[in-house]
């Protein structure tokens, strides 16, 4: 399955930032959604590059295909890869190479 993803997100320049309210901060910055069962989710955001992803595995694996917002040829060129598992103890394949996750 590809990820989803929806449109990048462009945070306010610093100066427009000192002007937000405490709501619109947190609808500038809240990224929901995420996590929906059977899928693998994507939003990207102009902060660095960032991408954040939520994946909620079922019965088939998920994989993590490149996608036009990296703007490169594959989704790890000029990006890293960190993972936190928040649910059940799973695994992710890397290359060929299975890594356990608690």
């Amino acid at each position: 399955m590809i990820a989803e993803s929806t449109p990048i997100i462009f945070p306010p320049s610093p100066q427009e930032f000192e002007k937000l309210t405490p709501s619109e901060v947190r609808e500038q910055f809240l990224i929901e959604k995420l996590f929906a069962e059977g899928s693998l989710k994507m939003q990207f955001t102009a902060v660095d590059r960032l991408a954040v992803g939520g994946a909620v595995p079922t019965k088939e694996p998920l994989e993590l295909k490149n996608s036009k917002e990296t703007g490169c040829d594959y989704f790890l060129a000029r990006r890293e890869l960190g993972t936190l598992n928040i649910g059940a103890p799973g695994w992710v394949d890397v290359d060929g190479k299975r890594y356990d996750v608690g």
